[in-house]
């Protein structure tokens, strides 16, 4: 395959790439972690060490969270990575991929993240995905 050929979604393969579309698909079930709203896209934590894609250090946000203005991706990408710094967003990615192995994908954390000041502070509750709650 050429390099003209590759696309985004059709990129060989690199060394250490974990993919795991159960555990995406799971994450897609989660809130924002900045707003709390349902529609979510999952946001890839690229680690220093290497640009492998790595499905287990993901956190959930919403299209505006992901792609827009205040984000990521957006325009204003350095300021939101001041409000949430690489290794938070790592370390929570990690929680999120815990909560995911411990319950099975049977619940869906709530991590509602906000700013109060100078920190951010973590809400933490957990929400059964079962039809009994």
């Amino acid at each position: 395959m050429t390099k003209q050929e590759q696309t985004r979604w059709n990129k060989p393969k690199r060394t250490g790439e974990i993919i795991d579309e159960d555990y995406l698909s799971w994450i897609h079930d989660c809130p924002c972690m900045v707003c709390g709203c349902y529609e979510v896209e999952a946001h890839h934590i690229r680690l220093r060490s290497t640009n492998a894609r790595n499905d287990h250090k993901v956190v959930p946000l919403c299209p505006d969270h992901h792609r827009g203005t205040y984000s990521p991706h957006g325009k204003n990408a350095g300021a939101f990575k001041v409000a949430y710094p690489n290794k938070f967003m790592e370390e929570l990615a990690d929680d999120y991929y815990d909560t995911y192995k411990k319950h099975n994908g049977g619940v869906v954390p709530y991590w509602h993240v906000y700013e109060n000041g100078a920190n951010v502070i973590v809400r933490n509750e957990v929400i059964s995905l079962s039809k009994d709650f």
